[in-house]
């Protein structure tokens, strides 16, 4: 039988370490039998070292300090030494047969390949369909949402990456904008080709970092997407709409600013200038309108709840 190609499992784990063993084993167990796994220790505190440790040479080991997940999954990348990469958050697990699959089905000209995301609850024996597993949504929309692709899905040729890589100083909506500089990078194509029977499990617990996110963190990450993406929202109206939409919606839930934030705000202003084909004084104005309407709101609720307070 001739040698299979050999697909590097990327794990970064920060601080998970009830959940490694699970995943490090979803991927030791895989009917695909040419797989490497490459764990980061991201800098943890908790016992996620000894988890890792304890799979001895059975994995590939790296132990760094603390610097994010998006540099430690670029570390990872420069360590593979697969054909094939794919990445797995420390809190998730694959199929027994999700690599074997997605392996079979990728083509000697297919770069990448996407598999089916499945959610599943800590407390729960409850599983379903991954809200951003959208294989028929085009790309573009898929991308500019911040939490609408998952990590764990696509497997992706190393060479096809090129000088793509995460972006360290983004921690939310890390993927899109990885995943987008790749479709940047192949092309723009409308969708990912889909192995539906391929399965990766997305676990959704208390302490996922994405609900910690703020409308400024979506807005870090939005900003650079749509940047990214240079003429092409203009060239698509429906692409331009999208945009100026989720921008505004986190513009107008952004409560406050403090010093270090204030730079967001102007690069808002600017994109939504550009965007919409107005000043930027113009978007500062509807800002203070938002907010001098939503004090007005506020007072008048608390005026319905109680009369006599003023």
């Amino acid at each position: 039988m001739a040698q299979r190609e050999l697909v590097s499992v990327i794990i970064p784990c920060f601080n998970y370490g009830k959940y490694l063993r699970e995943a490090i084993t979803s991927v030791l167990d895989q009917s695909y039998g040419s797989v490497e796994v490459v764990v980061v220790n991201d800098g943890s505190t908790d016992d996620s070292l000894e988890v890792a440790r304890s799979f001895g040479d059975s994995i590939r080991l790296i132990d760094q300090q603390n610097q994010g997940r998006s540099t430690a999954r670029n570390v990872g990348i420069e360590a593979a030494r697969g054909t094939f990469i794919k990445f797995l958050d420390a809190d998730d697990k694959l199929d027994p047969r999700c690599i074997q699959l997605q392996v079979d089905r990728m083509g000697s000209e297919d770069s990448l390949n996407e598999a089916r995301t499945m959610v599943f609850y800590d407390e729960s024996d409850e599983v379903c369909l991954h809200e951003g597993c959208v294989p028929e949504v085009d790309m573009w929309w898929r991308l500019s949402e911040g939490y609408a692709f998952p990590a764990g899905g696509p497997l992706v040729r190393k060479e096809a990456l090129g000088p793509v890589r995460y972006r360290p100083q983004i921690w939310f909506g890390e993927d899109n904008l990885f995943w987008s500089d790749l479709w940047l990078r192949l092309g723009k194509p409308q969708r990912l080709p889909f192995v539906e029977d391929a399965v990766a499990y997305i676990r959704f617990h208390e302490t996922n970092s994405w609900r910690q996110s703020k409308p400024v963190d979506r807005l870090k990450f939005l900003i650079p997407l749509i940047d990214s993406w240079g003429d092409y929202p203009f060239s698509r109206p429906e692409v331009k709409d999208v945009c100026v939409t989720r921008l505004e919606r986190n513009f107008r839930q952004w409560r406050y600013a403090n010093a270090g934030e204030i730079r967001v705000i102007g690069q808002t202003v600017r994109v939504l200038s550009k965007l919409k084909g107005v000043s930027r004084p113009r978007v500062v104005a509807n800002f203070v309108g938002w907010r001098a309407q939503a004090a007005m709101d506020k007072m008048k609720r608390i005026l319905a709840r109680n009369p006599t307070s003023c």
